[in-house]
């Protein structure tokens, strides 16, 4: 496809980069579009067995009025999908396209540069930003005549082309505590994804630069555009016996199945109690009193090993709960809610500083886990997926077990944001359990392995969070073999944390395939 790219006069001219509108006291007049979930995706085409797909050129043009005929134009070819906005451009691909001048008159060129700059934004001040990467790449230079072209009295008149093709840099190193920007350490980093995101009040963004000098002054031309970076990070292969299963259109086999494909949580014990009413109370929850019958309820949470998962697709998870009483009353009480009161939830933590020239200055960069920020950093943590739970429709187990028990997943959105550790981004992920209280039952938490676990019992009279969890690691591409099948459609993306939802299975078969 072809499109038109910013004018001299648009929001990338000049030298300063600006940050995206929504964040930045600017006003500018054409925004940068957020990058849609078709851009993010590039599982489609490197999982595809057909041939590869097509490259897509967008122009870009530098001309002396808008009507004007341009007098440079800058091609980049990408993998970028049909009516993308930028080019996009996927960890190990190569940048290439063609540089054109058109020049009616000559004009003393001296140079002619391309620049690849990736840069991390905070706010629109000079040091809300930090630029991390940038690659120069020449593309004719007077003094050496490289490549050698015609010139008229030392000078370019004409037409002229210049291809060019260059690998887009996976690592970058940051500099080393202490030292200057130009004395860098040896420790490299992972060039991190484009960071757009209307929840997140920063941005990393790429761009390529054309830079023309002419003239004795050395006047300098800009042609800049935003591009889309996307690193190719392919989660760990599967096991033999979920790789069977998605291969042959089986269910998944459980935990006492095959052991070696689950992943377990910590336990959680849980004394539960009916509750009763006390004398004049209008609530279930009023007044209720723990002196009815009290069971302990041993929960068992697993998810798929390993525990390695492409977005786009699902985290497997299942329940096994109970204390070899399934027959109590209050036993039976929690199966009939376990669906609705117990909720394993996918959790990201996004953390950076708030000033990322900290990071070029060398400052000590120890950035928290699970979203808590020191002096130096923001942190944020979203809820970004949650279990569907249902009762399996099988006998699964091929050895005796639980009767208690239920089937899960975790569906992942395609514009999740990759895993990250980079010297000014630490983004991971965390599979959490945790107990909504019941009208009917009182939970107690007996043993409380969260990380901020305070005591050893907790009645459960709110939400509570972190009960076990468990890290994870969100990647942009399967592992080779078979792709991971939900069991359960997608489900909307917000509902009322109450809210049971009846899901349709998809039975397995090999017309799933």
């Amino acid at each position: 496809m072809t499109s038109t790219g910013p004018q001299p006069n648009g929001p990338y001219s000049g030298s300063t980069l600006l940050a995206p509108p929504n964040y930045s006291s600017l006003s500018v007049a054409n925004p940068p579009l957020y990058p849609s979930t078709v851009e993010y995706d590039i599982a489609s085409i490197l999982t595809s067995e057909g041939p590869s797909p097509p490259l897509r050129t967008h122009e870009y043009h530098l001309s002396e009025g808008a009507n004007a005929t341009p007098w440079a134009t800058l091609h980049l070819s990408s993998t970028a999908p049909r009516n993308a906005h930028r080019p996009r451009y996927i960890g190990g691909d190569d940048v290439s396209g063609t540089v054109n001048l058109n020049l009616k008159n000559a004009s003393a060129i001296s140079s002619i540069r391309l620049l690849l700059r990736g840069t991390m934004i905070t706010s629109s001040l000079v040091e809300g930003s930090y630029r991390f990467l940038e690659e120069s790449i020449p593309i004719w230079d007077k003094s050496t005549n490289s490549p050698p072209v015609h010139k008229e009295n030392g000078k370019l008149v004409g037409k002229y082309e210049w291809p060019f093709s260059f690998p887009f840099p996976t690592e970058y190193i940051p500099p080393t505590a202490g030292a200057s920007p130009a004395n860098k350490g040896s420790t490299a980093c992972p060039v991190p994804q484009t960071l757009m995101q209307k929840n997140v009040s920063a941005s990393v963004v790429y761009e390529v630069v054309l830079r023309i000098v002419s003239g004795i002054f050395k006047r300098k031309f800009k042609l800049q555009t935003s591009i889309l970076y996307i690193p190719l990070n392919r989660s760990a292969p599967l096991l033999e016996g979920r790789k069977n299963a998605y291969k042959n259109g089986a269910f998944i086999p459980g935990p006492l199945a095959d052991p070696d494909g689950w992943t377990k949580l910590p336990d959680l014990e849980i004394a539960v109690t009916r509750r009763r009413k006390s004398v004049g109370s209008s609530s279930s929850k009023t007044g209720a009193s723990s002196a009815g019958p009290q069971d302990k309820v041993i929960c068992s949470i697993y998810i798929g090993n390993p525990t390695e998962y492409a977005r786009g697709s699902v985290i497997p998870c299942y329940l096994m709960y109970g204390n070899g009483k399934e027959d109590a009353e209050l036993i039976q009480a929690f199966k009939s809610q376990a669906q609705r009161c117990l909720k394993l939830e996918l959790k990201q933590s996004l953390t950076y500083f708030q000033n990322p020239q900290q990071a070029m200055s060398g400052a000590v960069f120890k950035l928290q886990k699970s979203g808590h920020s020191n002096s130096y950093t923001v942190g944020q943590v979203d809820i970004v997926g949650e279990a569907v739970w249902w009762d399996p429709p099988y006998d699964a187990w091929t050895t005796k077990g639980p009767e208690n028990k239920l089937e899960g997943e975790i569906h992942l959105d395609k514009e999740l944001f990759p895993s990250t550790k980079a010297s000014f981004l630490l983004v991971e992920y965390v599979v959490s359990a945790s107990l909504v209280p019941s009208e009917d039952l009182e939970f107690t938490v007996l043993n409380d392995a969260g990380p901020e676990a305070a005591t050893s019992s907790k009645s459960v009279d709110t939400p509570t969070k972190d009960l076990s969890t468990h890290g994870v690691v969100i990647t942009t591409v399967n592992a080779d073999g078979p792709m991971p099948i939900p069991f359960t459609p997608v489900q909307p993306k917000i509902r009322r944390p109450d809210q049971v939802v009846d899901v349709e299975y998809l039975v397995p078969g090999p017309t799933r395939y």
